[in-house]
C-alpha cells in the first residue's frame, strides 16, 4: 500500500515482519471449500473435540451473575490465578502464588508480552528450529533480533547443547524452549532441558518456556522447564493456556507464570494494550482444577491417532512424534523441477489430491511439511490415503 510520499515512513519493526508463507496455499483450501470442493484439510493447530461440559455448563452459569460482565484486573482474576498457581504446585512442583501468574489474551499474546517485558533493541533471542511461526516475527516486533539454533529429524529434532553454547553472547536475552513442540512434536528430555538450563543461567539469560501442549505426550514425562532447577523459577516465564487441552482456541485465554518483577511488567503492558482478557471466559474456569485429570486422560484418543499415522507412514516417515499433535514429514527427496520446495509440494498436493498440509517454510525449514491430526479418525484416515497415493505418484 502506498502512502503520500512527504508523510515519513511507517514503522521499521512492522515493516520487517515477514508475511506468511502459507497464505497462498490457505486462501486457496478456503476458496475451494466455500465451493463446497471435497477438501481434506489437516492443517488446524486446535482439537476437534468438543470442549468439557463442565466448562460449557460454568460458562452459562457465569454469564448470568452480576458483575462478572464487568472489568476485572488486567492480570487476571485473582481466584483463577490462585487455581493456576496451585495446579503448577501440585502437578510441576513448581512454588507459584497467585502474583506470579498473569492471565492473557491466549498463549500467543503471553510470548508477546513476555519479549516486550525482556527485550530492548538490538538484544538477541535464540529461537530453536522450526519454531512456531510467531516467534521470530514476534521478536522482531519489539526491536530484537532473532538468532536460530538448527535441528532436524535425525537427530529428533532436539537441540545440540553445544551448538546452543556457541549461539549466546553478550547480547543475548532470552532463549525460546518448545516443548512440547509445534511443529515437529518433539519432547525434550531432562538432560536436555538441564543443559540449556546451565547455559542461561551461566549467562544471564531468560528462557521463555512454551508449555501449551504440556498435556500432548505420548512418549517420555512432560517436565516444565521452572522445575529442571531450584534456580530455575527465577530465570524462566512459563507460557501456557487452555486452548488446546480444552479445545477453545476462539475463547482466547492463556497464561504465564514468572517472578513478580516480570508479572508486573507485563501486567502493566497489557493494561495498555488489552486490558486484559474475557471476564467470563474466565469465571468459566474456574474449577477447572477438579477436572483437572479426567479432561488429560480424555486427551488418549491423540496418542491412538498419532499411532494409527505412525503405521501408515512407515517407509516414508521414520520420526514419530512424542509430543503435540502434528507430523513433520522430509518431504525433500520429492523435491524436482516441478517441486523445487515446501510450498510447490503442498501446491501440488492441493492441486491433485485434495489434501491440505502447511508448508514447511513457515516453521523455519523448507525440507518438510507438516501435518496436523487434530482432527477425526475418519479424515486422518481419508487424509494420509491421499497422501500415500500422491508419494506414490511422484
Amino acid at each position: 500500500m502506498s502512502y503520500v510520499s512527504n508523510f515519513k515512513p511507517l514503522s521499521s519493526k512492522a515493516l520487517s515482519i515477514e508475511p506468511s508463507a502459507t497464505l497462498k496455499v490457505s486462501a486457496k483450501t478456503k476458496e475451494l471449500k466455500s465451493r463446497g470442493v471435497d477438501v481434506i484439510n489437516m492443517t488446524a493447530g486446535e482439537s476437534d473435540l468438543l470442549p468439557p461440559r463442565w466448562l460449557l455448563e460454568n460458562l452459562k452459569l457465569y454469564s448470568s451473575k452480576p458483575g462478572v460482565n464487568l472489568y476485572k484486573p488486567t492480570a487476571g482474576i485473582p481466584e483463577l490465578r490462585e487455581e493456576i498457581a496451585r495446579k503448577y504446585q501440585k502437578y510441576n512442583g513448581i512454588n507459584y502464588t497467585k502474583d506470579e501468574v498473569i492471565i492473557t489474551i491466549g498463549g500467543k499474546h503471553a510470548i508477546y508480552l513476555a519479549l516486550a517485558a525482556l527485550c530492548n533493541d538490538g538484544d538477541e533471542v535464540i529461537v530453536i528450529s522450526p519454531y512456531w511461526v510467531s516467534y521470530v516475527e514476534q521478536v522482531k516486533i519489539v526491536g530484537a533480533k532473532p538468532v536460530i539454533l538448527e535441528t532436524d529429524s535425525r537427530n529428533g529434532f532436539i537441540p545440540d547443547i553445544n551448538k546452543l553454547r556457541e549461539l549466546v553472547n553478550a547480547k543475548t536475552k532470552a532463549i525460546i524452549v518448545n516443548s512440547p513442540n509445534n511443529p515437529t512434536g518433539a519432547v525434550y528430555p531432562a538432560q536436555v532441558l538441564k543443559g540449556i538450563f546451565e547455559i542461561a543461567y551461566t549467562n544471564g539469560v531468560y528462557v521463555i518456556s512454551d508449555e501449551i501442549y504440556e498435556n500432548f505426550v505420548y512418549e517420555g514425562d512432560f517436565i516444565s522447564f521452572a522445575s529442571i532447577d531450584e534456580k530455575a523459577k527465577n530465570m524462566t516465564i512459563v507460557i501456557n493456556g487452555f486452548s488446546k487441552s480444552h479445545s477453545v482456541t476462539g475463547w482466547r485465554i492463556g497464561y504465564a507464570c514468572a517472578n513478580k518483577e516480570i508479572i508486573n511488567l507485563m501486567d502493566s503492558i497489557q493494561s495498555h494494550i488489552s486490558s486484559g482478557t474475557s471476564s467470563l471466559v474466565q469465571y468459566a474456569f474456574l474449577g477447572f482444577l477438579d477436572h483437572y485429570e479426567e479432561d488429560v486422560k480424555s486427551l488418549s484418543v491423540f496418542k491412538e491417532r498419532r499411532d494409527y499415522i505412525a503405521n501408515e507412514l512407515k517407509g516414508i516417515c521414520s520420526y514419530i512424534p512424542s509430543g503435540a499433535f502434528y507430523y513433520f514429514i522430509d518431504v525433500s527427496k520429492f523435491y524436482n523441477g516441478d517441486i523445487k520446495n515446501s510450498v510447490d509440494f503442498c501446491e501440488k498436493l492441493l492441486d491433485k489430491k485434495l489434501l491440505s498440509l502447511v508448508p514447511g517454510v513457515a516453521f523455519g525449514d523448507d525440507r518438510y511439511v507438516r501435518l496436523s491430526f487434530a482432527c477425526s479418525m475418519e479424515t486422518i484416515k481419508e487424509g494420509i490415503k491421499r497422501l500415500k497415493e500422491f508419494f506414490e505418484g511422484l
